[in-house]
């Protein structure tokens, strides 16, 4: 790995979805080259420009850049772009990876210890703040592993992000705090649906509830910023029921493996189960007030 980090070096990207995409422009406009790969061809069609490339495999961005960024969802999806046989480490040059990606602290642990062993240093980042953040580079990093590490990435996380937090030296702690978010997040959305719903019932409107709670103690930055939208009836995607499920499931298993009890996960993480089961998967996670609006009787 060299001293110092600059843009005039190419960077690799894995996983071009939504967050990736946007993360993707954000780090092109402040003037890094990028090579790209994602296992859908429509998503590398959509980048342009002469500072991205499209590569026919991880394996391409392993042999060429030093440094490579993976936002994909599932811990199987990291696994596999690094470790299969035309995966990320099958090239010779990369020598850091930083995982974008949201996975349970012990799996990120495992990446981290394959990784060292085949002399590559893992930088444990998940992201919060969902596909505006992405758009408009306001993410807030949670970044553990070597110090030295961060320190070398951090002219390059600070052109996607607003934020960059070390957490600490353990790979896993990233994602342990990513979890303590997501699961306060994942608890106040459901709080909130619960408590309009409960509204509603007694005749007060949405709009009157957000006037009143937005001016109270009830707030909350999820009620800001997602009852707008609740009351437009506004679920476009920012962060996706099925994609809150999955975050719920990796709280409910750091839980476990630290026993720590986690009642309102628990209870959180069902509903987000029924109601992606009853409504669109692929809705923003505020649409769990459908599913309370469905058991109340209530439009």
């Amino acid at each position: 790995m060299s001293d110092r980090f600059t843009n005039n070096k190419p960077v690799g990207f894995i996983g071009l979805g939504a967050m990736g995409s946007s993360i993707v422009r954000n780090l092109i406009s402040k003037g890094f080259s990028l090579i790209v790969n994602d296992i859908s061809r429509d998503a590398m069609d959509r980048l342009s420009g002469d500072r991205v490339e499209k590569a026919s495999a991880p394996s391409e961005i392993g042999d060429r850049a030093e440094i490579c960024l993976i936002m994909v969802t599932t811990y199987s999806q990291c696994r596999s772009v690094l470790f299969d046989e035309s995966g990320l480490l099958a090239g010779k040059r990369c020598k850091v990876v930083v995982l974008l990606s949201t996975i349970a602290p012990d799996e990120a642990e495992s990446l981290q210890k394959d990784c060292f062993d085949r002399g590559v240093q893992i930088l444990d980042c998940p992201v919060s703040g969902g596909t505006k953040g992405a758009a408009e580079g306001t993410l807030t990093l949670m970044a553990s592993g070597d110090k030295e590490v961060f320190s070398f990435c951090l002219p390059l996380l600070k052109s996607f992000s607003e934020r960059q937090f070390f957490i600490g030296e353990k790979a896993g702690m990233g994602q342990g705090m990513k979890a303590v978010n997501q699961l306060l997040f994942g608890v106040q959305m459901v709080a909130m649906a619960e408590a309009v719903v409960l509204g509603k019932k007694h005749g007060i409107s949405p709009d009157l509830i957000f006037d009143v709670v937005s001016s109270s103690s009830g707030s909350s930055n999820v009620f800001l910023s997602r009852m707008p939208s609740v009351i437009r009836r506004d679920f476009s995607t920012r962060s996706t029921l099925d994609i809150q499920l999955k975050d719920m499931n990796i709280c409910l298993r750091a839980g476990e493996q630290k026993k720590s009890p986690l009642f309102l996960a628990s209870a959180a993480k069902e509903l987000y189960k029924l109601a992606g089961e009853r409504f669109d998967s692929k809705e923003d996670s505020s649409a769990v007030i459908k599913l309370y609006e469905l058991l109340a009787g209530c439009d």
